[in-house]
């Protein structure tokens, strides 16, 4: 892991878990490498973010605009400065 700091947003849902706060300075040069600091840091969040050892599935996260799903997932690769977002899904029906 080097010293590449990306900014991670927190929702309302998970405050609880770190300490209140909004967002959490982590450090990783993958998006897997910046959760795992996340939760050495925040030790509770990992109930919420990992089931199974796998990423919750009502766990939605982005990087900046983009579903990490969508690039390469855990393994997407970081410059630093950039912002993650935690986003619990959301269910629904009529």
């Amino acid at each position: 892991m080097t010293n590449r700091t990306v900014i991670v947003n927190i929702p309302a849902t998970f405050k609880e878990q770190v300490e209140e706060k909004d967002i959490v300075n982590c450090k990783g040069d993958t998006i897997r490498e910046v959760l795992e600091d996340l939760m050495v840091q925040y030790p509770k969040i990992r109930d919420k973010l990992i089931i199974n050892g796998n990423i919750n599935r009502f766990v939605n996260i982005y990087l900046e605009d983009e579903d990490i799903r969508f690039l390469e997932d855990l393994e997407t690769k970081l410059e630093g400065g950039e912002e993650l977002t935690l986003l619990p899904a959301i269910a629904g029906g009529v």
